[in-house]
């Protein structure tokens, strides 16, 4: 495989960047300026149909489950023990049909534990979807007007707002759910369909999209966009090892909605001072970035871990997120210590990129 300019798409690792680092800038950069397209069929995707569907993943889920049609909702998942076990978008196409987003390694594990919470006397069923169905973002400032010539649905802000989710169509691919979410911390949609239609919806998306002058972008790039946003991600950063308080998904638990598994455990952890708090950091660290598991100090003292790193395109800063103690002075410097030297990090009180999330909620 040969990328554009010649360029062997062939990963050589190094203590340094990589040499993919000016590869993914420009994919960045393209995502952040105007717009481009990811392949997010990795993304795991449940079906939840039944009368009792809604009724249901409110005693699974903590957070609220949407109460409207074509409305989404953030929402963890927390064990007995009140830890968390999985954090879900979930889309209401209507009373009886439901989906849920989530990590797509973590199938195996959440499938048995759906197979456990499933009740045998009420009207609910859950099926993997993953499989079955592609998945494409687009994002970008631009988003929404290639949107427009993909579809002759309404995509305008008023009628299509942040965290809507419908069934629409596509260069005659029928069905496709498209959610107006985006882990880029951009303005994007999520579209899913069959499998056996995914080409073909690619395909019109890059068609129509040479118009915007649209931009292929990986996981790389998208990893980039989150770790500038703050966004944690299910594996290094979110575990059942560490609580909702902990990692930041508490204000997505609604304990006043009524009973759900772990409720109960969960209330009484709240009243308990934390052990670690999740955090962003910037750092200067000359041509490197942590990679994951880099201790962090301040004042000579070891505080917390890095638990995914890498580099901000979009800001120029090298970004770490990971947790420390949450007693520490946030006006004392901390350090990480990347390949035996520490380098001075800078504590984000507010998200690196777009605090405010104008574009994404636009």
């Amino acid at each position: 495989m040969v990328r554009a300019g010649g360029a062997a798409a062939q990963d050589h690792y190094d203590f340094e960047r990589g040499n993919w680092f000016e590869a993914v800038g420009d994919e960045v950069r393209a995502v952040r300026g105007n717009v481009g397209l990811i392949d997010v069929s990795a993304f795991a995707k449940y079906e939840v149909t039944g009368r009792d569907a809604a009724d249901w993943l409110n005693t699974l889920l903590a957070g609220r489950v949407p109460a409207d049609d074509g409305r989404m909702s953030l929402s963890p998942m927390l064990s007995p023990k009140g830890r968390l076990l999985g954090d879900f978008t979930v889309a209401r196409l209507s009373e009886t049909r439901l989906f849920l987003f989530g990590s797509g390694v973590m199938q195996a594990s959440h499938m048995r534990w759906f197979d456990e919470q499933l009740p045998k006397d009420r009207d609910v069923q859950l099926t993997n979807r993953s499989l079955e169905m592609g998945g494409a973002h687009i994002a970008g400032p631009r988003a929404r007007d290639l949107m427009r010539r993909l579809t002759n649905a309404p995509v305008d802000g008023a009628s299509y707002p942040f965290l809507s989710a419908r069934e629409l169509s596509i260069d005659g691919v029928p069905d496709v759910l498209a959610a107006r979410v985006s882990f880029t911390g951009e303005l994007g949609y999520e579209l899913y369909c069959p499998r056996d239609s995914h080409a073909q919806m690619l395909d019109f998306i890059l068609s129509v999209g040479a118009d915007f002058d649209l931009k292929l972008a990986g996981g790389r790039a998208m990893g980039s966009m989150r770790l500038e946003k703050g966004f944690g991600s299910w594996g290094p950063d979110f575990s059942a090892d560490v609580t909702p308080q902990e990692c930041g998904l508490a204000r997505f638990i609604y304990p006043q909605k009524g009973d759900f598994v772990g409720r109960d455990a969960y209330v009484q952890s709240a009243e308990k001072p934390v052990n670690q708090r999740f955090a962003q950091f910037t750092m200067e660290a000359h041509r490197r970035d942590c990679f994951g598991g880099e201790a962090i100090y301040q004042g000579g003292e070891y505080v917390g871990y890095v638990t995914s790193a890498g580099f901000g395109h979009a800001t120029g800063k090298s970004v770490a997120l990971g947790y420390v103690r949450p007693d520490g002075d946030a006006t004392q410097p901390f350090e990480i210590d990347l390949l035996g030297e520490r380098h001075t990090a800078h504590l984000q009180a507010r998200p690196l990129y777009d605090p405010n999330g104008t574009r994404m909620r636009a």
